[in-house]
């Protein structure tokens, strides 16, 4: 079985959050939650690439 997994940080993230089922947001994302129509299911504790690196091991695991 495959899933997808959707990573974004930004407001312009929010189109790709609707689409997916899994999706994360990394820390910086924060700063825009209350402008996005649609929010990301999970929040990382990090920003940026470390952020991106907190769901890299969580999916691993």
């Amino acid at each position: 079985m495959s899933k997808t997994a959707f990573i974004g940080d930004s407001a312009n993230d929010a189109a790709m959050f609707d689409q997916f089922t899994l999706t994360f947001g990394v820390a910086n994302i924060r700063h825009c939650l209350a402008t996005l129509p649609t929010l990301p299911k999970y929040i990382t504790q990090q920003e940026g690439g470390f952020g991106f690196n907190e769901v890299a091991q969580r999916l691993l695991r």
